[in-house]
């Protein structure tokens, strides 16, 4: 089945996490082990680095990340911190005026 039969494009990114996770716990057998990922429940999704096995940059899961896939070494931490930590929290600094990244001016240099 290829990654076009599983979605259409536009498929919210957690949406796609929990199909491609459904798909590729059920083909390695390990869907005994790990319950498939139901409409309505709360999941965890993690961005993958690219190339991976899956060739695709997001897998969900709903407790226990399913570590005999072995795509734990893909996880991209970067993205990830960017995603869940850095961009929440530039709404909240643009509001009053910060910035994320330090900023260099004359000001700074000479004052």
């Amino acid at each position: 089945m290829s990654r076009t039969d599983m979605y259409n494009k536009g498929c919210p990114i957690h949406v796609r996490g929990a199909i491609l996770y459904n798909h590729y716990t059920k083909k390695v057998g390990l869907d005994k082990k790990y319950a498939a990922i139901q409409s309505g429940e709360k999941i965890k999704f993690l961005y993958l680095k690219v190339p991976n096995p899956i060739q695709e940059n997001v897998f969900s899961f709903i407790q226990d990340f399913p570590r005999e896939l072995g795509y734990e070494q893909y996880v991209d931490y970067d993205a990830q911190f960017d995603k869940s930590f850095v961009e929440p929290m530039k709404i909240i600094l643009n509001a009053i005026g910060w910035s994320v990244e330090k900023k260099i001016s004359l000001e700074s240099f000479f004052g």
